[in-house]
């Protein structure tokens, strides 16, 4: 038995003997026997009670200041545990924020292999704005999380639990509760920046615009860029003059061939092939001052009756009349030898004999034999176009001598094969016939300069001539001449396709079969500058930071939140709704629903209103906090107690 239950203890032996003291005054000795018993009695109850029940040695109790800093210690530990995810979650989206920034500025004007950590530039920025959009994403869900029990101290229907839950995942659950859509001042904001964190990693790829226009350009003397392998025409022998270099002998260039090659390529504006090599990453290059035959003519008028040609066949320098007569088709357009060229056609040379020694006093007889090289054509109305003329009043007839230039050009290629001859200074090659006619001079082997580029152009001169007057006349003007009328309207003048022609054999003459070998003229080379990032600051600052606005309002409804639920965080918890649970007459509106899913759940919490707060009470005291009707409940406005309460 307990000592406070005794039958009996120090308290009713003190009563006891003051009851007998009071009822015997009168007698002397009752005094001292009753003070005995009652010291006997203290004693041997003091005994007994020492004896059953040894005395504990009580605990030294703390001392206030202690106690008082272990709780705050303890609110400490509540408030950080609390506030550390969101609080990191922070750190992280402004960090995330500033590398983005970051990115952008150092990959400005960075060539596109330009690597950060080893990623290249849009992989970077797609791993920064991923992790960006999981940081806001997170936060938006802190905060909606923690709101809803907010929310709900107001009341509404308790179907705003679920709608504020679907908010916490990302765009998913977005779209779960966009048909149960409520105009919410915290549901809607979340769901637009849910969405909005979608267009975040195209945006921020859009704003990775490069540029390639630019380029740089290298003389010869920084690098090789390409040579151009061409006819030097001041070295190059091109003529069929040798041994003992009497012109008499000198049928023009040893390649006609390529004369023939460009007549032929007149018609189509064909491009001529040039032999060049380059550098791959090139864009263009210019080849400058190539020196090129450049062939043009100076035409007088003539007339049919009067103008006097070379007869093919007899050799003689008759008139056009008579050439013609009265029986032979006049077939226009035809090239004859000027009449002036009597005795140095192509047809003389055939039939030339020279002496086979070199005269050291030269043969003046030859100088009769060289001068300038005249043509006759005539042509119908003028025209290029094949026609047998019958009446000679349609008959043009112009007489033509060749004048050949040097010009020095420059040649720019581009991409692919094309090119195009950007034409320079031309100087009109003055032929020197007496020095033509010196054999002596022409046996050294190393003539060269001035003189051979001379010889050149007199020797190509009298291709041109055979190959309009000599080769056969259908095909010049079946192939040639009418072909050319035909693709060129517009331009179908004898005169026109004739300087077409000469164009395209003096770019073949002068660039298709070196003599001597290859002899290049190096290239100013242009390339293209890497292609690099060329942003927009505007842009990329609008995208790095515009985080910035989820981030402050999420960061405010969090800190909201807490203050209005007493700084306690629960967040998604599935047990706080538990522990909280309904009060009595809440949970009689969900009597018989236990078994429903979750969607005839939410349409019948969609009927219900609801309040979050604290039970009430008689006595004034807190009550349990819980989901109940209205008038249920008090708010949770006042903070009543620290955030590390904990119930008793």
């Amino acid at each position: 038995m307990h000592p406070s239950q005794s039958p009996y203890n120090e308290t009713d032996a003190t009563t006891h003997i003051e009851l007998v003291s009071r009822s015997s005054p009168s007698e002397s000795n009752t005094s001292h026997i009753t003070e005995q018993i009652m010291t006997d009695t203290k004693v041997s109850s003091k005994k007994s009670k020492d004896k059953k029940y040894p005395v504990e040695k009580k605990k030294k109790r703390p001392s206030t200041k202690r106690k008082v800093i272990m709780t705050k210690l303890s609110s400490a530990r509540e408030l950080l545990s609390m506030i550390f995810l969101p609080i990191l979650n922070i750190l992280l989206t402004i960090v995330l924020m500033g590398m983005l920034v970051y990115v952008y500025v150092n990959a400005d004007g960075k060539p596109i292999d330009y690597t950060m950590a080893s990623m290249k530039v849009p992989s970077m920025v797609a791993l920064l704005t991923t992790l960006l959009k999981m940081c806001i994403a997170g936060g938006i869900g802190y905060a909606v999380s923690e709101y809803k029990w907010v929310r709900l101290q107001d009341g509404g229907r308790l179907s705003l639990i679920d709608l504020y839950d679907a908010c916490t995942r990302g765009v998913g659950g977005a779209f779960r509760v966009i048909a149960s859509l409520r105009l919410d001042y915290i549901i809607v904001p979340a769901i637009l920046f849910q969405f909005g964190l979608i267009a975040i990693g195209p945006a921020s790829q859009v704003v990775l615009t490069t540029y390639t226009g630019d380029y740089y350009c290298l003389d010869p003397t920084e690098q090789f860029n390409g040579g151009l392998n061409h006819v030097k025409l001041t070295e190059d022998d091109l003529s069929t003059l040798k041994y003992p270099f009497d012109q008499r002998l000198n049928y023009g260039v040893k390649e006609q061939y390529v004369a023939v090659f460009g007549f032929d390529t007149a018609p189509y504006n064909a491009s001529i092939p040039i032999n060049y090599s380059y550098d791959i990453r090139s864009i263009s290059l210019d080849f400058p001052n190539v020196t090129m035959f450049l062939t043009d003519m100076e035409c007088k008028n003539g007339t049919f009756g009067e103008t006097q040609v070379i007869d093919p066949t007899t050799r003689n320098a008759v008139t056009m009349a008579d050439f013609y007569g009265t029986s032979q088709p006049m077939v226009a357009p035809r090239v004859f030898y000027a009449g002036s060229m009597f005795n140095r056609t192509y047809y003389d040379i055939a039939r030339q004999s020279v002496p086979s020694m070199i005269d050291p006093n030269g043969r003046p007889e030859v100088r009769a034999f060289v001068g300038d090289q005249t043509f006759v054509f005539m042509s119908y109305q003028g025209q290029a176009t094949k026609k047998t003329v019958e009446r000679t009043e349609d008959i043009v007839v112009r007489e033509c001598t060749l004048r050949t230039y040097q010009s020095n050009n420059t040649i720019r290629t581009g991409l692919g094969s094309n090119y195009f001859v950007d034409y320079g200074y031309k100087e009109l090659i003055n032929m020197d016939y007496d020095l033509l006619i010196n054999a002596s001079f022409w046996n050294d082997d190393y003539a060269s300069g001035t003189p051979r580029l001379m010889l050149n152009a007199y020797s190509y001169q009298l291709t041109l001539m055979t190959v309009m007057t000599v080769l056969k006349q259908d095909a010049f003007q079946d192939r040639l001449a009418n072909m050319w009328a035909n693709n060129n309207p517009n331009r179908n003048t004898m005169e026109n396709f004739l300087r077409d022609a000469f164009n395209q054999t003096d770019l073949a003459m002068s660039l298709v079969r070196p003599e001597r070998g290859p002899a290049s003229t190096f290239a100013n080379g242009c390339y293209p500058r890497d292609s690099v990032y060329q942003l927009n600051p505007v842009s990329y600052y609008i995208i790095s930071l515009i985080c910035i606005v989820p981030l402050l309002w999420w960061v405010l409804m969090w800190i909201i939140s807490l203050y209005q639920t007493n700084g306690i965080s629960r967040g998604n918890s599935q047990i706080a709704l538990l522990v909280t649970g309904f009060t009595k007459s809440a949970a009689e509106q969900f009597k018989g629903y236990s078994y429903a899913s979750q969607r005839i759940l939410f349409q019948k919490a969609s009927t219900v209103d609801v309040s979050f707060g604290e039970v009430k009470r008689m006595d004034n005291r807190a009550g349990h906090i819980a989901f109940g009707l209205e008038n249920e409940l008090h708010p949770l406005r006042a903070r009543r107690r620290p955030m590390s309460y904990r119930p008793s």
